[in-house]
């Protein structure tokens, strides 16, 4: 660090004056982190939605369906949505990228009609 290579009172004072500046930047950053944070999550609940992927049926009739929570304001219950994807046979199984896929567009077409509001 250069800093220590003038170690005298000038230095002092600028460090210190430089030092104010930056700890009120910091205390205004993390006052709208906070305010972001109340959001946030409430958001990312909706638009990158944890989808958990179910299985129903016999293995004759294996049928997949979708469940996720969207949170709510107001530390309120999260409202739980459970959506069908598709049948058994058209997927290798719970890890198949198309049943994935499948169950992301079909999470964002339930999101949509449950909660238009969160897309105008």
């Amino acid at each position: 660090m250069m800093l220590l290579n003038s170690l005298n009172e000038t230095t002092y004072k600028q460090i210190k004056k430089d030092r104010e500046i930056l700890i009120e930047r910091i205390k205004s950053s993390q006052s709208l982190l906070d305010e972001f944070d109340l959001v946030y999550p409430i958001l990312e609940s909706v638009f990158n939605p944890k989808i958990k992927i179910r299985r129903s049926g016999s293995k004759e009739n294996l049928f997949y369906y979708g469940e996720l929570a969207v949170l709510q304001a107001n530390d309120e219950k999260p409202i739980r949505i459970r959506f069908s994807i598709g049948r058994g046979d058209k997927y290798k199984g719970k890890d198949d990228k198309q049943l994935i896929k499948d169950a992301e567009l079909k999470a964002v077409k339930k999101l949509k009609r449950e909660f238009p509001e969160y897309f105008r």
